[in-house]
């Protein structure tokens, strides 16, 4: 009965998401026929938040798991600038790109172990990671940009197939496959029974420590895949690089549906959540907002996403249905 509820909650906001994406696409199309509607802003709006996507993939799982994951921005940033300092001293492209990949997996390791075995409080544990790799990012660069990549590195991010920007392709296909396996593997599932209560999974024969480490691990692994993706589309490491990303991240997968007591969450409801950020965003910039304001309006829409969440479950408390 808890499991149709869920599914049910999960269905009604993708439907929502998905009447509010048209109908923001098409009142701007109105509005603004000659400037949004157009290729080029449609294309510059959905490259721009390919790295939000694949960092609000990861963050879903993570809060599938009643955890969050500060560190995310922090390890696009150092993942982008060690990459771009192993490139830069003449390493070849593919080890370089595997190494930028296990450094973040092994972060999102290190998180989930100091959240399973450690026992810290998620917010503590990543908000405490977060400032680490931040600086470590700083101390490698001297906050200097790390440049002189070579080129066929920067030809992943700034290049095309089929007209398409690579990015978009590659955050398509990393949404598309979690798409598809979250509902279906067993991993998954043990994810939604974790994040709805740990005790529950633990009578289940579930290792909780586990699932966390493997969660996390594989939120780190996106992050840092989306620093690699960074790192090539500028052509350099940064230290400054998605800075506020984690609060992005968070906005889409709540807007998407997912909540943060945990147990609930879809990458389909996560893709609109990014989407209606990215469309809402993009609205704000062609009436003459600032580009910098786009943390703050996901931080609004984070803020408003939650309320409207705490007055649907207080009235369904009141009604008996939870």
């Amino acid at each position: 009965m808890e499991e149709q509820k869920k599914k049910l909650h999960v269905s009604g906001r993708i439907l929502t998401l998905s009447v509010t994406i048209v109908v923001c696409v098409a009142v701007m199309s109105f509005l603004k026929p000659e400037t949004f509607f157009t290729v080029s802003n449609l294309g510059s709006s959905l490259t721009t938040v390919t790295f939000n996507l694949i960092l609000a993939c990861g963050m879903t799982v993570v809060l599938m798991l009643g955890c969050v994951d500060l560190s995310v921005g922090p390890i696009v940033a150092f993942t982008s600038v060690v990459v771009a300092k192993l490139l830069q001293g003449g390493a070849p492209i593919v080890p370089a790109i595997l190494a930028g990949l296990l450094i973040g997996s092994g972060i999102g390791a290190l998180n989930g172990t100091l959240v399973g075995y450690g026992g810290l409080a998620p917010f503590v544990a990543t908000l405490g990671t977060q400032s680490v790799f931040r600086g470590l990012s700083y101390v490698l660069t001297s906050g200097y940009s790390v440049t002189g990549l070579p080129e066929g590195f920067s030809k992943i991010g700034q290049g095309t197939l089929w007209g398409i920007s690579n990015l978009i392709l590659i955050a398509a296909l990393v949404a598309a496959v979690l798409a598809l396996l979250v509902p279906r593997l067993a991993f998954f599932k043990r994810v939604y029974l974790v994040g709805t209560s740990r005790s529950v999974a633990f009578m289940s024969g579930i290792n909780s420590n586990l699932i966390l480490i493997a969660g996390y691990t594989l939120s780190g692994f996106l992050a840092g895949l989306s620093g690699i993706l960074m790192a090539s589309r500028y052509a350099m490491g940064n230290a400054g690089f998605a800075v506020g990303y984690e609060t992005q991240a968070i906005a889409a997968a709540v807007i998407g549906g997912a909540v943060m007591a945990g147990g609930e969450g879809s990458i389909l409801g996560t893709v609109l959540g990014v989407l209606l950020v990215a469309v809402v965003n993009n609205s704000f910039i062609q009436f003459g907002g600032n580009a910098e304001w786009q943390t703050a309006i996901s931080g609004i829409m984070l803020v408003f996403t939650l309320f409207i969440d705490v007055m649907r479950t207080r009235k369904a408390k009141r009604k008996g249905l939870i």
